[in-house]
C-alpha cells in the first residue's frame, strides 16, 4: 500500500527534552518523498515493537507497489529499553542486526544473529521479492558486510532517499552513489546544498502524529561553532546560512495547531540563539499566532551572557527547557574545546535565568576527560551541581568518545578530536577491548576513570533529583523519566493507534 516504509527509533533526549516526541531524521525523508509523489510510512518506537505486532502493521502496509524499506540507525542503540531486560518475542531480543553497526555493538547490546532478519524481513523478501531495503542515520555503517541490504544512505537523506525511489519507481541514476565491497550502494547525501532549506516545508500526516502530543520542528541547519567534540557536519558555517523563512515556521505551526491542535515543539537546531537576528525573526513571526507555542532547545549560555536581551526574546518565542551544552567549568578545558566561558560568568548567568524566568528548565551537560581537567576539577562541578549552587533543573557527565576514523561507524559524523586526538595530549591505554574506538588517556584521566566517575555522578544526581520531587518548580518531565510511566502509558495507544490509521488507509485504497 505504501511505496516506502521507515522504521525508527524513539528519540529519547534529556530529561528536560518532551518525552517520547518523534524522532525528526525519518520523518524528514518521509516529507521529501511526498512532495515527490511517493506515498510513505514511517513506524516510529520500533525498538516497543515485538514481531507479532511490527509484522501484523507491516501485513497492512506492505503491498506489490512497495518499492523499499528503511530503518534509521540513529536511536537503534540509544534507546534506554536497549540496556534492560529484553521481553520474549520483542524486536529488541532480536535487534534489528541487520542496521546495527559494528559486532562490539552488537556484542554490548546481546543481539541475537538475524532474528529481526528471520522474523520480520525475510518473510517479506519471500512475499514481495523485489522490494529493497535501505539503511541510514547516524549510525550507518558503509563498510560493513549486510545480507539483503541494497542501500546506504550517509549523511541527511532527504535528497537520496527520493534519488533512490526514483531509481527505482523510474530507472533514473542515482547521483553520488558507488557500491562498497560487498555490492551495497552507498549514497552520499552528506551536505544541505542540495536544496533550498529557506523555503522548505513540511507536512505531517496523521500516521506521523498518532498520538504524539509534542512534536519537533527544524528552524536551522547546521551550527556557526566548530568545538572540537562535535561529530556534527556543517560546522562553522555562516551565521544566517541554511535558516527557515518564517513564513514557512509560521505556516507548519499554523498547520499543526489546526490540524493536531498541536503547540509544543521540540526545536530542531544544533545552536538556537546563535543570532539576535534569527530570533528576532521567530519572536515577531510568534507573535502572529493565535496561540503562544512552547519550545525546548539548544542554547549556549555564553551568548545569552553576551546577549542578555536575548533572554527576553527567549521567553517570548515560548522556549520553556533548554539544553546546555556547558561540557565544562574549567576555563582552559573550555578553550581548549572551542567554548571556554569564565565558571562564574557561567554560574551567574543561570541563576539570573531562573530568578527571572523560573519556569524555564535548564538542563546541563557535561563531557568528562576533556584536556586539562583533572578529577579534583570535575568532582568541584559535581559538587556545585549537587548543591544547588549551579542552580540547573538536571544535568547528565559523559565520558569523552573519541572513535577512531578507520573503522568508524559513522562516516561522515567525525569531530576534530576522532580525527587529531593525539594533538590534543591524549595517547591510547594498553590492551584496549576493541578497536571501534580509541580508549583514551591523558595526563589528567583515562576512558575507564571517566565512565567511573559518571556512574558515581549519576548516582548522587538521582539521589538529588528524587528529594527534590514534588516541590513546585520541579520539571514533571524528570519524574516521568525517572519513574517510566509516560513511556509505558503512551506505547501502548501509538502502536493501536497507528495501526487503525493504516488500516484505514488501506481500506480506502
Amino acid at each position: 500500500m505504501y511505496q516506502v516504509i521507515i522504521l525508527t527509533g524513539a528519540n529519547t533526549g534529556p530529561p528536560t527534552q518532551p518525552p517520547n516526541i518523534p524522532s525528526t531524521g525519518a520523518y524528514k525523508c518521509a516529507n521529501a518523498l511526498r512532495i515527490n509523489g511517493f506515498s510513505c510510512l514511517v513506524v516510529g518506537h520500533i525498538l516497543d515493537y515485538s514481531i507479532d505486532e511490527i509484522n501484523e502493521l507491516l501485513d497492512h502496509a506492505v503491498s506489490e507497489d512497495t518499492l523499499m524499506i528503511g530503518v534509521s540507525t540513529t536511536f537503534l542503540t540509544g534507546s534506554p529499553t536497549m540496556t534492560g531486560d529484553l521481553a520474549n518475542n520483542d524486536t529488541r531480543e532480536e535487534q534489528l542486526d541487520s542496521f546495527v553497526n559494528s559486532k562490539s555493538i552488537m556484542d554490548k547490546y546481546k543481539y541475537v544473529g538475524n532474528g529481526f532478519d528471520k522474523n520480520v524481513l525475510h518473510r517479506i523478501r519471500q512475499k514481495f521479492p523485489k522490494i529493497k531495503f535501505v539503511t541510514g542515520g547516524y549510525n550507518a555503517n558503509p563498510d560493513r558486510e549486510v545480507t539483503g541490504l541494497d542501500f546506504i544512505c550517509l549523511g541527511y537523506s532527504e535528497i537520496s532517499i527520493v534519488d533512490i525511489a526514483n531509481h527505482l519507481l523510474y530507472g533514473t541514476d542515482i547521483p553520488k552513489s558507488r557500491k562498497n565491497v560487498f555490492g551495497t550502494v552507498i549514497v552520499d547525501d552528506a551536505t544541505a546544498e542540495l536544496h533550498d532549506f529557506h523555503n522548505e516545508t513540511m507536512t505531517w500526516l496523521p500516521e506521523d502524529v498518532v498520538t504524539h502530543n509534542k512534536l519537533p520542528i527544524e528552524i536551522s541547519r547546521g551550527c556557526i561553532f566548530n568545538c572540537k567534540f562535535c561529530a556534527f557536519p556543517m560546522r562553522g558555517k555562516n551565521k544566517l546560512d541554511y535558516i527557515k523563512s518564517a513564513d514557512c515556521l509560521r505556516a507548519e505551526l499554523m498547520y499543526n495547531y489546526e490540524n493536531y491542535g498541536i503547540i509544543d515543539y521540540s526545536i530542531v537546531d544544533d545552536t538556537f540563539n546563535d543570532s539576535r537576528e534569527k530570533l528576532s525573526a521567530v519572536r515577531d513571526m510568534v507573535a502572529t499566532l493565535p496561540f503562544q507555542p512552547i519550545f525546548w532547545c539548544f542554547a549556549r549560555l555564553d551568548l545569552i551572557a553576551i546577549w542578555p536581551d536575548t533572554l527576553d526574546m527567549l521567553y517570548q518565542i515560548g522556549v520553556r527547557s533548554m539544553f546546555l551544552g556547558v561540557e565544562t567549568l574549567n576555563r582552559k578545558s573550555g578553550l581548549a574545546i572551542g567554548k571556554g566561558f569564565e565558571k562564574d560568568k557561567l554560574i551567574n548567568i543561570v541563576k539570573i535565568i531562573k530568578e527571572r524566568y523560573p519556569d524555564i528548565l535548564l538542563y546541563g551537560s557535561f563531557i568528562m576527560g576533556v584536556p586539562y581537567e583533572s578529577v579534583e576539577s570535575v568532582e568541584e562541578t559535581n559538587r556545585l551541581l549537587c548543591s544547588g549552587e549551579f542552580p540547573l533543573d538536571s544535568w547528565k557527565f559523559r565520558p569523552l568518545q573519541i572513535w577512531r576514523p578507520t573503522t568508524v561507524t559513522r562516516t561522515v559524523w567525525l569531530s576534530e578530536f576522532d580525527m587529531n586526538w593525539e594533538k590534543y595530549g591524549y595517547t591510547e591505554m594498553d590492551n584496549p577491548p576493541d578497536q571501534v574506538k580509541v580508549y583514551w588517556k591523558n595526563d589528567e584521566m583515562d576512558y575507564f576513570t571517566a565512565v567511573e566517575l559518571c556512574t558515581k555522578f549519576e548516582l548522587q544526581y538521582l539521589d538529588v533529583i528524587k528529594n527534590r520531587i514534588g516541590k513546585s518548580w520541579f520539571n514533571p518531565y524528570l519524574e516521568a523519566w525517572l519513574e517510566n510511566e509516560s513511556r509505558q502509558n503512551f506505547l501502548p495507544k501509538y502502536k493501536r493507534k497507528l495501526l487503525e490509521l493504516v488500516k484505514s488507509k488501506k481500506s480506502l485504497t
